[in-house]
């Protein structure tokens, strides 16, 4: 029974230290800011969020093409038995301003013996405005354009927003991989100081000066500690493997974080930074990506509700030009002008205005409804920003003190074991005191890896991880 116990001791031992050696020999680190710097080369949401901002940028340019020169020719010809009935060529530049108004002038080529009795023969030119006069104040195609600006605004902040978000996720995942190693080495550590301990044990019941049975509790207890390195290393793969999913290629291939790959433990003690001041924090809060961007969308439908109240005036709208024969030949006196023009007046009203009445009220109501949403956003931004504030200071005072509890347990124990090697203590009294040790040690790596997700947690409520 004692051969099968050393056997299986020996390789135990010889497996850890291949791994060991492996591990140390090849790992490769990487940092917090290396790591946030693929996220922002490589992660798709990161690229997703640009995309949606370079749609918002091309829909404002299409916007703006409700205001380009429109350039329109008709061509209409018929000729039946060698007669010519007619033949119409009407070419007409259109220019859009502003203010709804439209600038026209073009030609009428009008020719053939059954043309329209309307019609003037020949070539006849134009020059000539329309005016919409309800929608001087206001019309689509200005509410489209400024629509689409504030659209791409919003899509700015979401962009901000999703990064933001992302940003976090990956730092979480971080943190735990983080977490997860540091918790590992350390039993590593435990397992040499135990296979150390084994040796000492062993000579030591050889010659007499300590019991048989402590080789067997000294080999049980290696054993524990073997099964929590297990346990330590599948927890820190399966973090590896989270951590992964915000790891991409410039090809936009996913990447898998390799064994050899190891973070930079050292980011966990840095827990003493000075915070800012939380009113300081609050003050930032009025800038937020989300409360900004549903500030834009705000705007877009107060534009939406100025537009829906234009609906409610009657449809005016005037041409006037002005017609020559020779193209504008003569001066434009006002004789001129007087007995050459074209003049129409289009009119309409709803009895009711049903359709336009309920279109400023529904306006109204989805105003109402967001104001609601952004102050209720603010809220809980703010909210959010004191709970994570409060958070991150509990946990940096349960650091300090656990720290203390740590050294003394530390203390407590390479006493005991000075003793142990003296005679003057047992082996189960030293077991005891370093699995205190490792217990202290794995809860204070683990309130240390919560203080740095807690820290995130705060610069992702203000938006701050950009």
């Amino acid at each position: 029974m004692t051969r099968n116990i050393k056997s299986k001791y020996l390789v135990l031992l010889l497996i850890t230290c291949l791994y060991t050696h492996i591990a140390v020999a090849q790992s490769l680190m990487l940092s917090k800011d290396e790591l946030m710097s693929i996220v922002r080369a490589y992660h798709p949401v990161v690229k997703q969020a640009q995309l949606r901002v370079d749609r918002a940028n091309a829909e404002v340019q299409g916007a703006r093409g409700a205001f380009d020169p429109l350039l329109n020719t008709t061509l209409r010809q018929k000729t039946l038995d060698g007669k010519q009935y007619y033949s119409y060529f009407t070419p007409e530049l259109t220019i859009p301003t502003w203010y709804g108004v439209e600038l026209k002038g073009g030609i009428e080529s009008a020719e053939g013996y059954r043309l329209n009795p309307e019609t003037t023969t020949g070539d006849l030119g134009y020059l000539g405005v329309k005016v919409p006069l309800n929608s001087l104040l206001y019309d689509k195609r200005r509410a489209t354009l400024q629509q689409a600006k504030a659209y791409a605004t919003a899509s700015d902040f979401d962009r901000l927003l999703s990064i933001n978000n992302i940003f976090y996720d990956a730092l979480s995942a971080y943190w735990n991989w983080t977490r997860d190693y540091e918790i590992y080495t350390n039993i590593q550590s435990l397992i040499k100081t135990n296979t150390e301990r084994i040796k000492f044990v062993k000579i030591e019941a050889e010659q007499g000066n300590k019991p048989a049975i402590d080789t067997t509790e000294a080999i049980a207890q290696y054993q524990v500690l073997m099964q929590q390195q297990n346990a330590a290393l599948l927890a820190w793969q399966m973090s590896g493997i989270e951590l992964s999913a915000f790891l991409w290629q410039k090809d936009g291939e996913p990447s898998q974080l390799a064994v050899t790959v190891v973070p930079d433990t050292t980011s966990l003690d840095k827990y003493d930074q000075q915070l800012p001041n939380i009113d300081s924090l609050l003050a930032t809060t009025g800038n937020h990506p989300k409360l900004l961007s549903m500030q834009n969308k705000l705007d877009v439908l107060e534009l939406e509700r100025k537009l829906k109240r234009q609906y409610l005036a009657p449809k005016l709208s005037v041409n006037a030009g002005i017609i020559s024969k020779d193209y504008f030949a003569k001066n434009f006196d006002p004789y001129y002008i007087d007995k050459n023009n074209k003049i129409g007046l289009d009119f309409s009203v709803p009895l009711f205005l049903r359709e336009a009445r309920s279109g400023v009220k529904i306006a109204n109501f989805k105003i109402q409804e967001m104001k609601l949403d952004i102050s209720q956003t603010e809220i809980q931004i703010q909210n959010k920003v004191k709970s994570t504030y409060a958070e991150v200071l509990s946990l940096r005072a349960q650091i300090i003190d656990y720290d203390k509890a740590y050294i003394a347990y530390t203390v407590l124990y390479k006493g005991e074991s000075q003793r142990f090697r003296a005679g003057e203590s047992t082996l189960f009294l030293l077991n005891s005191r370093e699995s205190k040790v490792l217990e202290a040690l794995q809860k204070l790596i683990e309130l240390k890896a919560k203080y740095q997700k807690s820290s995130a947690a705060l610069s992702s409520a203000i938006a701050s991880l950009k």
